[in-house]
């Protein structure tokens, strides 16, 4: 089994805990939130209760100074009490949440509403005659009626409420006693998860990794040929063989690089070769023009010899340019303006061959390049799409942003190139022209390399060519300057 599917699991299980252990503590936390609010609940229906018991009696108070001593203030106090109570029996009734309680509410309510109807008669002006008489008969219908029936309804509204907060006290200590037993799994749960995740770790990545360690120590030493057996199928096993790899990788670059170090002696051996072949190449070419006008005869023979020595010095000059080390000195310039540039240097070639541009350019965000090789490189790829291109024929170029960078597009409309010839175009010597030298594209990928960015060619026969340049927003360097 792999370390990834070994990963997967541990990591299924762990999350199976981990959901067990969040859904008992939500279970805990909403049981013990369902409990607390029932017992505010009570408690606020309780204190209403009080205050609506209060403010009958204080009407009860009013009545009875009423009828005593017939105090002229009672009726206001009597009426204003009245609204403090129906709003009292009111919100009881909004935040009562069971139907028995609602019921003693009504029940509260209704007798209530039979005393503010006696109420109104009392206070109803009498004649002296019939006044004694009536009083008596409305305080024993208040007192002996009504304010009992009213504290009956009102004292089974306060029970209710009393067995309503005992039971949420039950729950609310049986909640309690979950809470600890959650606490205590999820203590357990986590320990057992940090223990396996301690063994998984210790056999599938530390004792793997420090064969892996050793092995990479003597590689360090230069013996890429070593091996262990760490006898895996998994990552760690796959690791190793990539290291291994990578090993052999290293031997492989190490001889290329003193392949690269013997190349680059010959290059300086080139240079010196070139210098001591150009002083005779001059020679002879001095002595062809010195023929050509001493021997007319045989001025076709000195031009031939002067072309050939002509064209072994571009040759030789072509390349030590090819071998000179790309060497940049980076600023930030707008791709955009360095094709308008490109374009200007070349208008009069475009003039002679009737092509005309045809510029798709996209804003563009300036790139990190240098401006000199860059154009250069770019000079010669337009060269050859306007070399390749029939008379009157239009050369299109594009630019566009990119995630990367910015990517900009030379289409030509010539005949195309073969497929099979795509690769061999940027090969050092490799042309297609009858008088070309093959290092104009190959220096033109080569400014590209050094810039980070890429070079790449489209063609059908009959169709035309594509060149796409990709350069990146930033040069990664070491310094100011990158050699390449």
């Amino acid at each position: 089994m792999t370390v990834k599917r070994r990963l997967q699991l541990a990591y299924v299980l762990m999350l199976c805990f981990t959901i067990g252990i969040g859904s008992l503590a939500i279970w805990s936390v909403q049981r013990w939130e369902g409990t607390t609010q029932a017992l505010n609940h009570v408690h606020l229906q309780s204190l209403r209760v009080e205050r609506l018991r209060g403010d009958i009696h204080r009407q009860a108070k009013e009545l009875s100074d009423w009828m005593t001593g017939g105090d002229a203030d009672a009726p206001e106090e009597f009426r204003h009490l009245e609204t403090v109570v129906e709003e009292g029996l009111t919100s009881l009734m909004v935040h009562a949440r069971q139907e028995r309680e609602r019921r003693s509410i009504q029940d509260v309510a209704a007798t209530y509403r039979k005393l503010r109807t006696l109420a109104k008669t009392i206070f109803k002006p009498w004649p002296d005659s019939g006044r004694e008489n009536d009083t008596d008969w409305m305080e024993h219908e208040v007192e002996t009626q009504l304010f009992p029936e009213l504290e009956q309804h009102i004292e089974a509204l306060r029970s209710y409420y009393q067995s309503d907060t005992t039971r949420s006290l039950a729950s609310t200590v049986a909640v309690g006693r979950w809470t600890r037993i959650t606490a205590v799994a999820i203590t357990g749960l986590s320990l057992l998860q940090v223990g396996f995740l301690f063994w998984g770790i210790q056999r599938w990545f530390v004792k793997p990794l420090a064969q892996i360690q050793e092995l990479t120590n003597v590689i360090s030493l230069g013996r890429f040929h070593q091996r262990i057996a760490l006898n895996r199928r998994d990552e760690m096993g796959q690791l190793a063989g990539a290291i291994e790899a990578m090993a052999e990788k290293l031997h492989q670059s190490q001889t290329r690089l003193i392949q690269s170090e013997r190349l680059m002696a010959l290059g300086e051996l080139t240079s010196y070769i070139a210098h001591n072949m150009r002083n005779p190449l001059a020679s002879i070419r001095a002595a062809a023009q010195v023929g050509v006008s001493e021997t007319p005869e045989k001025r076709e023979i000195w031009q031939d010899i002067m072309s050939t020595v002509d064209r072994l010095e571009g040759w030789i000059r072509n390349l030590l340019v090819y071998l000179k080390p790309v060497r940049l000195a980076l600023e930030m310039h707008d791709p955009n303006r360095l094709i308008h540039e490109v374009l200007r240097l070349l208008q009069h070639q475009m003039h002679v061959h009737e092509i005309a541009p045809v510029l798709k350019l996209k804003p563009v965000p300036s790139v990190e390049m240098d401006v000199s090789w860059m154009e250069q490189a770019l000079v010669t790829v337009v060269t050859n799409a306007i070399d390749a291109s029939p008379p009157s024929a239009r050369l299109y170029l594009a630019s566009e942003a990119t995630d990367q960078g910015v990517r900009m597009s030379i289409q030509d409309e010539g005949e195309g190139v073969a497929p099979g010839l795509h690769d061999k175009l940027f090969t050092p010597y490799f042309t297609t022209k009858p008088n070309g030298v093959g290092l104009g594209l190959a220096m033109a990928k080569k400014v590209l390399v050094a810039h980070g960015g890429t070079i790449e060619l489209h063609s059908e026969p009959g169709v035309g060519t594509t060149v796409m340049i990709h350069l990146p927003r930033r040069v990664v360097v070491d310094g100011n300057n990158f050699n390449y």
